[in-house]
C-alpha cells in the first residue's frame, strides 16, 4: 500500500510512475496515523524517507501499531550564512517549517521586532509560538494554497 501525506505529494510520485493508493484527510503526520489506524500494521515494513532534523513522532506513532519501521535521513536542512537582509517592524514572515522558524528566530535577522508569522501547520505555529506570542496564523491545510489564502487574508485581499 502506498499512501502521501499529501495531494502534492501524491501527485508528483504519479509523475514518477508510482500511484498512491490513498491521501489522507489532513496533510501531516497525525492525519496520516488517523489513516493508518485503520489498517492492520502488524508485521508490515514501512519507509520513511525524510530530513535529518524530522521528529520521530510519525514513527513511534507507527511502530505502536505493529509496523516495522526503517527511518532514511534524505536531506539535512541548514543555517543559512551571511544573509543581506532587513526584518522591519510588522512584515509579514512565513514559516514553511519548525527548522525554518527555530533558523529565523535565532538568527540576526530577527531582534524582537514585531512581526506577523504565517505558518503551514500545527507543528511549525507551536514551534514559532516557542519565540512569538502575537500576530501567528496558521493555514488551514497545510498546502502552499491553504497558506496564499492566509497572506491574502492578511494584506486584506479577497480570495476566491
Amino acid at each position: 500500500m502506498e499512501i502521501a501525506i499529501g495531494q502534492k505529494t501524491s501527485d508528483a510520485l504519479k509523475e514518477k510512475g508510482l500511484i498512491v493508493d490513498r491521501v489522507p484527510q489532513t496533510f501531516n503526520s497525525d492525519g496520516l496515523i488517523e489513516e493508518l489506524k485503520k489498517e492492520s500494521l502488524e508485521k508490515v515494513n514501512i519507509l520513511i524517507p525524510t530530513a535529518k532534523k524530522a521528529r520521530n513522532k510519525l514513527i513511534k506513532n507507527l511502530e505502536g501499531l505493529g509496523a516495522n519501521v526503517t527511518r532514511v535521513d534524505l536531506y539535512e536542512t541548514n543555517r543559512p550564512q551571511d544573509v543581506k537582509l532587513e526584518v522591519k517592524n510588522n512584515d509579514t514572515v512565513i514559516f514553511m517549517s519548525p527548522s525554518s522558524a527555530e533558523f529565523f528566530f535565532e538568527s540576526k535577522l530577527y531582534s524582537n521586532q514585531p512581526i506577523h508569522a504565517i505558518c503551514i501547520g500545527d507543528t511549525t505555529k507551536n514551534k514559532v509560538s516557542h519565540y512569538l506570542k502575537n500576530n501567528i496564523i496558521s493555514s488551514e491545510k497545510e498546502t502552499i494554497e491553504s497558506k496564499m489564502t492566509c497572506i491574502l487574508n492578511r494584506l486584506g485581499k479577497e480570495t476566491s
